[in-house]
């Protein structure tokens, strides 16, 4: 009896510890849809690992099994309400053997000015180490294929943003003056450049 007790005091450590590791791993699952480049949208569960940035895997309505799509043909997808665009990303901390990669909407769909967020994790951990990289990107008004790092080279000096959206003249004089909260200094972290830059995007799409 007392190995029986003991035998399950073992096993119950090595569940708790089994599904601790099993929720360092982030996963984003929930109903939602796959936009192919070829214009197809397939719907049903959707799933998407930071472990694995560059794939998302559909489990379509009715089937059994799920299906792994590759960023280069995919032209988007959804996971509930966030939004996923394959994008070519330029700078950043995020590097999945190539610049194009999925990454999340943070401003609205119609807006010009998008920005966005890319998230990894390392598929192979070793000594524990789950850390999440974390980039922000910014696609300009009439881009469509790229979006550069918040912290890439075209966006410093932060007053280079004026010329990007002179067709506003209310910001970019306030970009081009450095008026507070119209700024980027050169050290700082990409969260208080996201701020700024989402800021400028709301206002440029309000522009009059």
């Amino acid at each position: 009896m007392m190995k029986t007790k003991i035998s399950f005091a073992v096993l119950g450590v090595f569940l708790v510890v089994g599904l601790y590791a099993q929720t360092d791993f982030v996963c984003y699952s929930g109903t939602g849809k796959v936009t192919m480049k070829t214009g197809e949208v397939l719907e049903g569960k959707v799933e998407y690992c930071l472990s694995y940035p560059g794939k998302v895997y559909l489990t379509q309505v009715g089937a059994t099994k799920d299906t792994k799509y590759k960023c280069d043909e995919v032209k988007e997808f959804n996971i509930d309400d966030k939004q996923y665009v394959s994008i070519s990303c330029k700078g950043g901390a995020v590097s999945v053997g190539s610049d194009k990669q999925f990454a999340r909407l943070l401003s609205p769909v119609d807006y010009k000015i998008k920005l966005y967020i890319s998230e990894t994790q390392p598929s192979v951990v070793t000594d524990n180490n789950y850390s999440k990289t974390i980039s922000y990107y910014c696609q300009l008004p009439g881009e469509t294929e790229a979006a550069y790092a918040l912290s890439d080279m075209k966006f410093t000096p932060f007053k280079k943003m004026a010329k990007y959206i002179a067709d506003c003249p209310s910001i970019a004089t306030k970009i081009e003056s450095k008026a507070e909260g119209y700024t980027v200094p050169m050290i700082t972290t990409d969260e208080a450049r996201k701020e700024i830059f989402m800021k400028i995007a709301d206002e440029y799409q309000n522009c009059q």
